[in-house]
């Protein structure tokens, strides 16, 4: 099961679980912390290249092993602008590992973490 997260737009998250978890789910506050730390992570050590533009947007699907390392990174929707893409996953590779799912029960890691989607918007650019 994916967990989806949508872009940050200035200070404050933005988290669309409504496409990845059947509504009537409930995800423990944890469970959420852990998926925004993870995407603040990245997102701290994403480096946008000059030629990217406010609203581009890389969606991409990040599969996970238990210990936190990522497995595989695929861009799912390209922004259209090549570099872009490559900057984000390039920050997933420098940010792993990730070292709130290793604190994981299987069964939440299977659940929730083993593939997450990621979409990470261009915003504040002049």
């Amino acid at each position: 099961m994916s967990i989806g997260c949508a872009q940050t737009q200035n200070e404050s998250e933005a988290i669309d679980y409504s496409k990845s978890v059947h509504s009537d789910e409930q995800i423990s506050k944890n469970i959420t912390d852990i998926a925004v730390e993870i995407k603040k992570k990245i997102e701290s050590n994403w480096v946008q290249p000059e030629s990217a533009t406010n609203g581009m947007v890389v969606k991409m699907n990040l599969r996970f092993n238990s210990d936190g390392s990522v497995r595989q990174s695929k861009v799912t929707e390209t922004s259209g602008l090549e570099e872009l893409d490559n900057s984000a996953l390039a920050a997933v590779k420098i940010s792993q590992p990730f070292k709130e799912i290793k604190d994981l029960s299987s069964e939440d890691f299977d659940r929730y973490f083993s593939i997450i989607s990621f979409h990470f918007m261009v915003v504040g650019k002049q």
